[in-house]
């Protein structure tokens, strides 16, 4: 792997010198019943191929990469029966069961070696090589037309002649190779003449400066910059040094010279770019690196659907080899449709009512034990369809208990039982035991039929059950069910036929004619050669038969659907396809004349073909799910490529297909369960699905539903995030619908993005569908099971998957790929393009868009154009897959890979091609530029590289608008401008304005808030100068004038008035009037004009000046409280007027803000829209960007962005408006209050000063 720490990818298993040296074996031919007696096989010393020479023959070359299963001890039944798999068969018996031991572990570990399957392109050469050199003729030695046909892509004979020729080889059409001469060291040199790497030489002249070398400086910048991701934990993935440098370069330079220099040559560089150094994926992910002690629903379960078909859904055939091929591919869920057997009372398998062909199910389960932990010792499940009466059912159980044995689990873990709100077990403590899935019984019904079968009372059981047929009264979880999302589910025929109906019409046979094993064996004693092959050969016996419920005579139950009513069939005791005998058949045994064991038989090498052809697809419904962020289509997410051209395979015509889905009904499966049966089932119990708030109340982790695509989809059109947290809870599972007669697979990776554990594929045809599926789960060790991601399991995350923004702590990703070059795609001379899928989440899948330029007549080194496909933001790379597929020009599938964008790696890697059903091919490669790195909005790459490096910015860094960041200073040296006046005071007025006479420091609550400090966009106060301008209280003081002016003219002629009245009075008591001329002249006769008063007059006159002074005073107090009624009255009304003045004020104020408001509103929607507008005609303009898709895709995240953005500008503008409306509000009700307050103290202040006059009052009087 690139990376500096040295990482060893021990892909080779040792191999032990036994099988390199050979040991002689007998080749049985079981198609044309011949034996080859004293064939030599052998195992290379890699581990690549199982090969044996017939004597004067050629040898024959088996890949043990195509080996699926090594058996012992029993022969297969007749090949008739396998040929419908496509698998083929070498039998061979051992000298003796030593040896068939060694042989038959080993071969079974090399067969099984998945790190074998992506090994370097190097270690594919030598592979290759290893080919030739043991392919030999009957001479032992290479024929020259091997090689030829070996580098045949294109190229003529004549120029691999030449090439031979150059390397000094024979070169001749009909000459020899010894294989000794053939090292690999020429082949290599032959390859590079045959296919030269100009694609590399390129690349190495680009980085080394113009020399013909490497050396270390240029070696570490190129691994570091182009060869790790930046995103990658530099204390778990230190940077390349160069004493790692010196490392590599020992390791892949041939030339001692160069070594000695510490330096690289291109030959030694191109050795680097093609070894396991440089593999495209972290090869540590191939080992089971994931953590195993989380509950089972936190897994992705690799499952399969209709498993026991080896084609299509009508008319196809059923094989128990499908069983062993599944599960050794992997597969931890397999299906078993049963139904009763005619006329046999054995239960059978098949595709009910659609004229399939039958298995026996307990062969099934019989290769079911065989095969379920070849491959993993994680746990298998067993998911039954079960239409079978009670009687059968019994039988199941029996077969799966001691078929099965400790493999079975009968009861849950301690720790782990089955109540609400404890979570599965995790496979960790399931290790190698299988799990049944069926409907259970409620428990009280369940014990009740245990405990009648444990005292023998069967038919009791049986009539007990029948008694209701009401599934709520057995099943456990059918209660108040809403709808059934089983498999045959009603959902189903909303959307299209059932999977699982009945045809009303009666057809043609849909089994074929069946075969005895014992066959194959007349055939051998026809051909006398039955005693040699019984000299050397034994079968043991298979465990016990499994007493049926015949003992306990039970009556028949009631009427059960017939798996075949289109064609009754009569089965005998030996008609099972393909499966394994029992002794009660076993008619090998007795042809052989054997009683006991003696030597095993290595039968079998189980090897698949290659699969050709991608069967077509059914279209689905339109459906559309509409998400926050625009509509997708559910056709781009759920369907396979449509074949290009061509007719699909099958037994039936197209008008044959319609006629019997038009027939075809709904046919459910039993929910009368067996007691025993019932039993057997713990963590895997299907119940009806009732929604998920139902199920989130129950909280029953071990309860699981099962839904069709199409139903699927309906959930997670309503209810996605639902459906995500159902899965964190509990399993779920989705299987193709019915409509699907081609067993064609949906793409399953939008119900990944759901968290949904067993997505069941048909395994039997290797379409998109299934090649994602294998290109997942290859990883992680090939166990079967995934972990989700961490959002995905945790119950306090919230995750949708439709959305396009962020997921909270995922970070986005960056990958663009560049397919600079292929190797030998095509054997002919064809041109050839490759398309480069993404396939994630919604917004991170990209299909049929990325396709490079076709190289016209050349399939043996063609270079493309320098094209980079971008995948500019991927939100969820945790899920992500990215797809390499490689077409002729023609649209002929050539070869395709799967690689998971998490443990990809960045640089210049080649990448080995798959076929169609995922088999490795050995020389085919693409050579590919990737780049992998984080996420970085648009505007923002110049900031991010800053965050980086920078020491290389010394410029000042810029933000999305452009402006520099760094605007700390001008913030801080530019006091905010506060738009509010502070210290702002009333004025005193002139004239009849009362308040402001009495307190001129007692201010309006406006003039008084004005201080506080305001935010931008401030609200400006109300003022009492504002107020006091208005008309209305102009009009007010003028006329208050008026009355105070009125009342002051009385007042002084009151004054006046009393004034003479008590002059003449004084006068006439000093002068009475009658002496007044006497007086008068003495006056002015005596004392110089005065007068004198006797003492009479003198009291007089006094009495006179009291009586006086108290009218004036009195008149003086009874002027001043009037004086005071009117001022008082003056004040209250305007105050009562600037009151309701303030309240007009403020509603034109309130008025005014909302109209601002609404102008700040307007003015945003016009400046976004013009800011969208701008940003997608940018794009639209935008020269680099020549993929239409790209740009609708690059608006469509413009459109997103800005709708976030357009949303919190929204938001924040809106928080704004509505803390100044509360503002405003406040600083309002603060002036009402403040305003009658100071109403109260301009009273007070004229009652003070009204009864501070009173209290300075005199008594005095005028004269």
């Amino acid at each position: 792997m690139a990376l500096a720490k040295q990482y060893e990818f021990n892909w080779q298993m040792v191999v032990p010198q036994a099988l390199q040296d050979g040991c002689m074996f007998d080749k049985w031919d079981e198609e044309t019943a011949e034996i080859e007696f004293n064939c030599t096989f052998k195992v290379d010393e890699y581990g690549f191929f199982l090969y044996y020479k017939p004597e004067n023959k050629e040898t024959v070359v088996l890949e043990m990469s195509y080996v699926s299963d090594i058996r012992t001890g029993l022969v297969p039944k007749h090949f008739a029966e396998l040929i419908c798999v496509n698998v083929q068969y070498r039998h061979i018996v051992a000298p003796d069961p030593d040896t068939c031991k060694l042989w038959a572990e080993t071969l079974r570990k090399l067969s099984h070696n998945l790190k074998a399957n992506h090994i370097c392109p190097q270690t594919m050469l030598i592979k290759h090589w290893k080919r030739l050199v043991i392919g030999t003729n009957e001479k032992g030695k290479i024929p020259v037309r091997s090689i030829t046909r070996t580098f045949a892509s294109g190229k003529t004979e004549k120029t691999i002649f030449q090439c031979l020729s150059d390397i000094k080889l024979p070169c001749g059409k009909n000459d020899e190779i010894e294989p000794a001469d053939f090292t690999f060291d020429k082949f290599y040199e032959l390859y590079h003449k045959v296919c030269p790497r100009k694609d590399i030489q390129s690349l190495f002249h680009k980085i080394n400066d113009g020399k013909n070398y490497l050396d270390a400086p240029q070696l570490v910048r190129f691994l570091n910059e182009e060869q790790r991701d930046p995103r990658l934990n530099e204390i778990l993935f230190p940077h390349y040094t160069e004493a790692r440098v010196l490392q590599l370069i020992n390791q892949y330079e041939t030339d001692p010279t160069m070594r000695n220099r510490k330096w690289l040559s291109a030959d030694g560089f191109c050795r680097y770019l093609m070894s396991d150094e440089n593999a495209p994926v972290f090869l540590d992910r191939l080992d089971v690196h994931q953590d195993l002690d989380q509950p089972l629903c936190h897994y992705f379960i690799n499952s399969s659907h209709n498993t026991y078909l080896s084609g299509r859904q009508f008319g196809g055939k059923s094989s128990v080899e499908m069983y062993r091929q599944t599960l050794l591919a992997g597969c931890r869920c397999i299906e078993l449709d049963c139904w009763d057997g005619k006329n046999e009372d054995e239960p059978i398998i098949t595709h009910g009512k659609a004229m399939c062909t039958d298995i026996y199910f307990k062969d099934a389960i019989l290769a079911i034990r065989d095969t379920a932990f070849v491959v993993s010792d994680l746990p298998v499940i067993l998911s039954f369809e079960n239409h079978c009466s009670k009687p059968q059912q019994y039988k199941m159980a029996k077969y799966c208990e001691e078929f099965l044995g400790d493999f079975l689990l009968k009861a849950p873990l301690d720790g782990y039982p089955l109540t609400p709100g404890t979570p599965l077990p995790p496979p960790r403590l399931l290790l190698r035991k299988i799990l049944i899935k069926n409907k259970r019984l409620k428990p009280e019904v369940e014990k009740r039929g245990l405990e009648l079968m444990k005292a023998g009372q069967e038919a009791a059981i049986l009539r007990d059950l029948d008694e209701s047929q009401d599934p709520s009264t057995l099943v456990d979880g059918e209660e108040l069910a809403i709808e059934r999302s089983d498999e045959n589910s009603p959902i189903e025929r909303r959307n299209g036929p059932s999977e699982r109906g009945s045809i009303s019409s009666r057809g043609s046979k849909g089994s074929g004619k069946r075969h005895s094993p014992s066959d194959a064996i007349r055939a051998l004693q026809k051909k006398g050669s039955a005693s040699s092959l019984t000299s050397r050969t034994s079968i043991p016996a298979v465990a016990g038969v499994v007493p049926g419920p015949d003992q306990f005579n039970p009556p028949p139950g009631p009427a059960h659907d017939d798996a075949h009513p289109e064609a009754p069939l009569s089965l005998g005791p030996h008609t099972s396809s393909n499966g394994l005998p029992t002794v009660s058949s076993s008619p090998v045994l007795s042809a052989l004349g054997h009683n006991k064991p003696a030597s095993p038989l290595l039968t079998s090498l189980s090897i698949p073909g290659r699969a050709q052809g991608i069967n077509g697809d059914v279209p689905l419904p339109h459906a559309t799910i509409i998400t926050d962020h625009g509509a997708i289509d559910i056709d781009d997410l759920l369907e396979s490529d449509k074949p290009k051209s061509g007719k699909s395979k099958g037994t039936l015509s197209q008008d044959e297909e319609a006629a019997l889905l038009s027939n075809y009904e709904y046919t459910g499966a039993t929910t009368n369960i067996h007691p025993y049966l019932s039993s057997l089932i713990n963590y895997a119990q299907p119940v009806k699905f009732q929604g998920f708030d139902v199920s989130a109340d129950r909280n029953l982790s071990f309860s699981m539903s099962s839904f069709n695509e199409s139903a699927g989809v309906n959930l997670l059109r309503t209810g996605a995030i639902e459906f995500v947290n159902y899965n964190k809870r509990q399993m779920s599972r989705i299987y193709p619908k019915g409509g699907r007669v081609d067993s064609s697979n949906f793409l399953p990776q939008i119900f990944w993005n759901a968290g949904c554990q067993m997505v069941a594929l048909n395994f039997q045809t290797p379409d998109l569908g299934m090649q994602l599926n294998s290109g997942k789960f290859e990883y992680n060790g090939n166990c079967g099971y995934l972990l989700k991601p961490d959002f995905m399991r945790r119950p306090d995350r919230t995750f949708d998957p439709f959305s396009e923004s962020s997921v909270d702590g995922v970070i986005a990703a960056y990958c663009s790929v560049q397919v600079i070059s292929g190797q030998f795609l095509s054997d002919k001379k064809v041109g050839t393009y490759v398309e480069v899928d993404m396939y994630g989440l919604p917004t991170d899948t990209i299909r049929k868009e990325y396709r490079t330029q076709t190289v016209p007549a050349n399939g043996l080194n063609p270079v493309y154009s320098d094209d980079k496909f971008e995948f500019r933001k991927i939100i969820l790379p945790e899920l992500a897959m990215l797809r390499f597929c490689v077409y002729d020009e023609y649209g002929k599938v050539l070869g395709q890979r799967v690689l998971p964008l998490d443990g990809l790696q960045a640089g210049y890697r080649h990448i080995s091609i798959r076929t169609e059903a995922n088999f490795p091919l050995s020389l085919p490669t693409l050579f590919c530029h990737i780049v992998l790195k984080t996420y970085v909005p648009d505007g923002l790459a110049d900031l991010v590289s800053a965050l980086f490096e920078p020491n290389k910015n010394p410029r000042p860094m810029k933000g999305p608008s452009g402006d520099p960041l760094d605007n700390d200073k001008d913030s801080m040296d530019q006091p905010s401008k506060n738009r509010f006046n502070a210290g702002e005071t009333t004025k005193k007025t002139d004239g009849p304005h009362l308040i402001a006479q009495a307190d001129q420091t007692a201010q309006l609550p406006g003039t008084r808030l004005s201080e506080k400090p305001r935010e931008e966009n401030p609200i400006e106060p109300i003022t009492v100068d504002e107020l006091k301008k208005d008309k209305g209280f102009v009009k007010l003081l003028k006329k208050q004038a008026e009355e105070a002016d009125i009342l002051k003219r009385r007042q002084t002629k009151e004054r006046q008035s009393m004034q003479r009245i008590h002059s003449m009075v004084s006068d006439r008591v000093v002068i009475p009037p009658e002496k007044a001329g006497e007086k008068t002249k003495k006056k002015s006769a005596g004392d110089g004009g005065s007068i004198r008063l006797d003492d009479h007059q003198l009291a007089k006159v006094r009495q006179l000046v009291a009586e006086q002074t108290k009218e004036w005073t009195q008149l003086v107090g009874q002027h001043l409280k009037e004086e005071h009624d009117l001022l008082k009255s003056h004040c209250a009304q305007q105050c009562e007027s600037l009151k309701k003045l303030l309240e007009v004020a403020q509603v034109a104020q309130t008025k005014n803000v909302e109209a601002k408001h609404a102008r700040e509103n307007r003015d945003l929607k016009s400046n976004q829209a013009k800011q969208s507008m701008e940003a997608n005609r940018a794009v639209q303009n935008d020269k680099k960007i020549k993929n239409k898709a790209e740009k609708e895709r690059r608006c469509r995240e413009i459109s997103s962005n800005n709708t976030k953005r357009f949303i919190e500008e929204r938001k924040r503008l809106a928080n704004k408006q509505s803390r100044e409306l509360e503002l405003l509000k406040k600083l309002q009700v603060d002036q009402v209050e403040d305003l009658a307050k100071e109403n109260e103290k301009a009273l007070q202040i004229q009652d003070l000063a009204y009864e501070e006059a009173r209290l300075a009052l005199r008594d005095e009087t005028v004269v």
